[in-house]
């Protein structure tokens, strides 16, 4: 009888932490001081050592998991637990993973939150004239438009990591991601690996002495507002042309500094509404105003 066993790879971490160094040979972080939260998962014990390896001073928290306090109360799904942290230990700034390791949010040395968008903000920096970059639905405006005064070619796909990816393998592209944290670096990853974002992005933080606040300077995201409203049918309400006949008004007066977005919910009956403006009354103010025509019809 032919049975099956399993193998543990004893020198699993070692190997993935030389893959990490090996693709930054020149990233040097001594002197850096770096707090990472890892969430409880994935990350809680090979990330700290990647980074102390290349250098880095290194705090962590998130780092003891029990089974079942994973991104509790910590993690990029937390991000004000890390920013209080980075602002109380005056770190140079803080680095947060998720659970399974795929998200990272970046903290400043100020307590400025960076998500997703101001990632690929400065990840692009980088990125050579043939190469575009993949976002998703919910990618700010205000990226896009940089991207347009950059000429960097940008496509949306749909919500979800692996949307995202499958974009830009038929692009042929190396860089993606969503306003979440999940970031895509194809030409040292092959699918979303936080801690090669982090790497990344420490990489091109380089050349501005790792000043977070700098690397983001003059890149304002435009107020998004987005409500999850529960009913009935959500296709009554995506079919419905009174809806769509305000959406358009809408649209129109938000011209190409801002946009309307409905998504009904894939698992749950709920339709959500977004719009997003230069002006955050504006984005308020028409995000309820879509939200109250549905709820009505």
């Amino acid at each position: 009888i032919n049975l099956g066993k399993a193998t543990r790879m004893s020198d699993a971490q070692g190997r993935y932490i030389e893959f990490c160094k090996s693709n930054f040979k020149t990233l040097d972080l001594s002197g850096l001081s770096v707090l990472l939260d890892c969430a409880n998962g994935a990350t809680y014990s090979v990330a700290p050592k990647v980074f102390e390896e290349l250098g880095a001073e290194v705090n962590t928290i998130g780092t003891d998991p029990d089974g079942v306090n994973i991104n509790q109360n910590c993690g990029s799904t937390n991000p004000e637990y890390i920013r209080e942290e980075v602002l109380r230990g005056d770190y140079d700034l803080g680095i947060s993973f998720d659970g399974d390791g795929d998200r990272i949010l970046l903290v400043s040395k100020t307590g400025k939150i960076l998500d997703g968008d101001d990632l690929l903000y400065i990840l692009s920096k980088s990125l050579n004239s043939e190469s575009g970059v993949v976002g998703t639905l919910m990618t700010n405006k205000a990226l896009q438009l940089h991207f347009i005064e950059k000429q960097i070619q940008f496509y949306r796909a749909d919500v979800g990591d692996k949307y995202v990816l499958q974009r830009l393998l038929e692009e042929n592209w190396l860089l993606g991601g969503e306003p979440s944290g999940h970031i895509i670096c194809l030409d040292s990853a092959q699918t979303g690996d936080a801690i090669i974002a982090a790497l990344k992005l420490l990489d091109n933080l380089k050349e501005n002495s790792f000043d977070v606040d700098q690397s983001v300077e003059g890149f304002n995201k435009f107020p998004q507002t987005l409500i999850n409203l529960s009913v009935n049918n959500p296709n009554k309400i995506i079919l419905n042309d009174k809806f769509w006949s305000e959406v358009t008004v809408i649209e129109n007066r938000l011209g190409e500094r801002g946009r309307v977005l409905i998504r009904p919910s894939g698992t749950e009956p709920l339709i959500r509404i977004m719009v997003e403006s230069e002006k955050e009354k504006d984005s308020e103010d028409y995000c309820n105003r879509l939200a109250n025509l549905a709820s009505k019809l």
